[in-house]
């Protein structure tokens, strides 16, 4: 079947992986190449962010407002596709296919 995969082309797969790897090896740092004055030490707070004084608000991250957007359009697709209304293209289609029907017979009737 043309939907399957085979053995040969799964190892293929595999071996071209591979490859891909060790040629892009990773780079040291992990997570910390995004300080620019490079990992600070731990402070005791969460995330190493000092509590705010009152009045003041945190910026925004870039991410966040995409983050948002996302969400909330996964939210209102999951609501649609849950709440939404249960039709089908039968059941609008059923009853003019029905007058349909009638109209020929009727004008087979009178000829």
């Amino acid at each position: 079947p043309s939907g399957t995969w085979s053995l040969k082309t799964m190892a293929v797969a595999l071996r071209s992986a591979m490859q891909a790897m060790r040629r892009f090896p990773r780079r040291g740092g992990g997570h910390h190449d995004h300080h620019p004055t490079g990992p600070q030490p731990p402070n005791g707070f969460l995330f190493n962010e000092k509590p705010l004084l009152a009045g003041e608000s945190r910026p925004a991250e870039s991410w966040e407002a995409w983050y948002n957007v996302g969400m909330i359009s996964c939210l209102a697709i999951c609501v649609v596709s849950v709440f939404g209304p249960r039709e089908s293209w039968h059941d609008w289609a059923r009853p003019i296919a029905e007058q349909r029907v009638k109209e020929l017979d009727a004008s087979k009737g009178s000829a």
